[in-house]
């Protein structure tokens, strides 16, 4: 205005405060509401949510950057499958995964690797391994008898998962997928993408 530049305004709305605008901030009195469009951060950046109340762990980060979902491909390295589907879900640095494969081709496989996932695993932190995976309705997966349960874990730095067997107090492989065998699972891991 008269030539100089404005670097902070007000915008009243009946007598009360709703906006205050800067050169570097936007700031909201009393809530923000989108009739349309969307809400789009530059990368690196994301919900702030450092004025909540802190936990008893360490606290690292209290920012929400990241969202995807979407769908993926599990695999088995030198095996097909008649069918495969994959959903995946990612929420900051934690990758939620849905999988049912249908009809294992290519013969019998021991200690085989499930492949492909969306994200590799993480590499950092104290955690041993960046996840674990369930497996629901196993069609003739072939363990030893004193094991009654079998799950995929993810080491960490891949996007694989090697395919064990328990029994409450040992973990082992030695598991056999068998030709025509199918099976569906879910769970989490961690990705520092």
């Amino acid at each position: 205005v008269g030539g100089r530049l404005m670097t902070r305004s007000k915008i009243r709305t009946t007598g009360a405060e709703g906006l205050t605008l800067s050169s570097t901030q936007l700031t909201v009195a009393n809530g923000l509401s989108l009739t349309d469009g969307n809400l789009i951060f530059a990368s690196g950046h994301g919900v702030d949510f450092t004025a909540t109340g802190e936990g008893t762990g360490a606290n690292e980060a209290e920012k929400f950057d990241d969202y995807e979902e979407g769908t993926w491909t599990p695999s088995i390295s030198g095996r097909t499958f008649g069918a495969t589907y994959g959903l995946y879900r990612k929420i900051g640095k934690v990758v939620y995964v849905y999988f049912d494969c249908n009809t294992l081709a290519g013969g019998d496989i021991t200690n085989p690797y499930l492949s492909s996932f969306p994200f590799t695993g993480t590499n950092s932190g104290n955690a041993q391994y960046a996840g674990y995976f369930n497996i629901q309705e196993p069609n003739s997966i072939s363990k030893d008898s004193n094991y009654y349960y079998v799950y995929w874990r993810m080491d960490k730095n891949v996007t694989t998962a090697l395919l064990l067997q328990g029994n409450g107090s040992n973990h082992t492989s030695n598991v056999t997928l068998g030709n025509g065998d199918h099976f569906r699972g879910n769970g989490f891991y961690f990705t520092d993408s």
